[in-house]
């Protein structure tokens, strides 16, 4: 089996170096195809660094996580592909344990999950990851069958909400989603609450589902966030996370709030 890999990036020069050289250390030379990744106007060394790693880059001239995504999409060859974020640094075990979920026929997806280095925000992703409230799913750390990713297809609409969109539509097709839990790569988190909050800002601005829902849900989680803060930082005896905690979910919630018609344009460029 031979698994085409797929990075879509933008101005990735910090983190970058620390994800390609993991993958070439857990995934075995003679069953990678080809090295596929998107570029999105990166000022930096991005291209640079992907080019010294034997990745063949292409530029996402539409530009936004969207359209990166599905640029690596459509050159893709082989029958399975594996997916990562330029920040996310993989298990050492990972390899070893997610692609064989694929052996199930009915499995079309499967990931492990990612939890930042951060000293304040990887206990609240240590804590969210067993919220049952919690999407649990994301594009950072995948295998997938490519027949049915590519019937799924990936359109630039998703904004920064395409792991909800595949697998929302991976499971209308009958398919499975695996997250395996026990196998937890690092996300680097190199500018700590900054980029946290505006990723959530982001992702709240381009969410592009049931968006009266959604702010709703967002206005509730943001209420209810000092209280689920305290209980955090309490079960894991950090105090920053009342700090941290309630911000990120005022942030989430002011993209959902800005959306309106200036968000629903954006969001239809793919906004990343």
């Amino acid at each position: 089996m031979k698994y085409d890999l797929c990075i879509w990036a933008k101005n990735g020069g910090k983190v970058l170096p620390f994800s390609l050289k993991r993958i070439d250390e857990v995934i075995p030379h003679e069953v990678v195809g080809s090295k596929i990744l998107a570029d999105d106007h990166s000022t930096d060394e991005t291209v640079k660094i992907a080019k010294e790693f034997n990745w063949t880059v292409y530029p996402n001239t539409f530009g936004g996580l969207a359209a990166g995504a599905s640029l690596c999409l459509q050159k893709v060859k082989t029958p399975q592909f594996i997916s990562f974020e330029q920040d996310v640094v993989l298990a050492r075990n990972w390899f070893e344990k997610i692609p064989s979920y694929l052996e199930d026929p009915k499995v079309a997806v499967a990931q492990g999950w990612r939890i930042s280095p951060h000293p304040v925000i990887g206990k609240i992703d240590l804590v969210n990851m067993t919220n049952p409230k919690n999407m649990k799913c994301s594009i950072d750390n995948n295998v997938y069958r490519t027949d049915v990713i590519k019937n799924v297809g990936i359109p630039s609409y998703c904004g920064g909400a395409v792991d909800s969109f595949v697998q929302e539509h991976v499971e209308k097709y009958g398919y499975k989603w695996i997250v395996d839990f026990s196998v937890v790569s690092e996300h680097l988190r190199l500018d700590g609450l900054k980029e946290m909050t505006r990723r959530l800002f982001m992702y709240g601005y381009t969410y592009p589902y049931d968006f009266s829902g959604r702010r709703l849900g967002s206005i509730i989680a943001t209420v209810e966030s000092p209280i689920r803060a305290f209980k955090i930082a309490v079960q894991k005896s950090c105090p920053l996370v009342v700090f941290y905690f309630p911000l990120m979910r005022l942030s989430q919630l002011n993209g959902t709030l800005c959306r309106g018609k200036t968000g629903r344009r954006r969001c239809a460029r793919g906004v990343n």
